[in-house]
C-alpha cells in the first residue's frame, strides 16, 4: 500500500497580533516559530538515578516573526511596539495563528512585543525577525 501524500499550504494560515494581519511579506524560507520558554517538568537526578520531577506552571511561548525587509507589516509592527514606549499597555493584544486547513491553532490573549526587531542594512534584503511574547499560549498541535 502507498503512503498517503500530506501538502502544507502556508498560504492558508492566518496569523494576527493585536489585530494586524500578518498575511503577507515572509521570509523566503519561514513565516513563524513558536517554542515553549520551558519544560514542563524540571528534573533532578540524584546520585543513585533516581529521577524526581517538579511540574511547571509557565505556560509562556516566544513567538517569531519572519519577515521580509519590505514587508508593510514592519510599520505596524513598530508602530504597535512604540505604544508601549508610553507605559500604558496599548502595546498588549491577542495573538492568533490558525491553520485555516487543519487544526493547529495557537492563542494567547495578552501578548506583546518583546524587543524590535534588529535592523540590518546590506546589499540584499534582510529578514527581519519580531520576538512577540505569549505569557499564556493555548496551543493544539493539528499536523498538515
Amino acid at each position: 500500500m502507498a503512503a498517503e501524500t500530506k501538502s502544507l499550504y502556508p498560504k492558508n494560515w492566518s496569523i494576527i497580533f493585536a489585530g494586524i494581519p500578518l498575511d503577507g511579506g515572509f521570509d523566503e524560507s519561514k513565516m513563524i516559530q513558536i517554542e515553549k520558554a520551558t519544560e514542563r517538568f524540571k528534573t533532578r537526578i540524584a546520585m543513585d538515578g533516581q529521577a524526581t520531577r517538579v511540574r511547571q506552571y509557565d505556560e509562556s511561548h516566544t513567538v517569531t516573526i519572519y519577515l521580509t525587509q519590505t514587508s508593510e507589516a514592519n510599520l505596524a509592527l513598530s508602530a504597535l511596539y512604540n505604544l508601549g514606549e508610553t507605559d500604558n499597555g496599548l502595546d498588549v493584544g491577542t495573538f492568533i495563528c490558525k491553520d485555516r486547513g487543519g487544526a493547529s491553532t495557537y492563542f494567547c490573549a495578552g501578548a506583546w512585543i518583546e524587543r524590535p526587531r534588529t535592523f540590518v542594512l546590506g546589499n540584499e534584503a534582510q529578514t527581519m525577525e519580531w520576538i512577540i511574547r505569549c505569557p499564556n499560549l493555548k496551543r493544539l498541535d493539528g499536523g498538515a
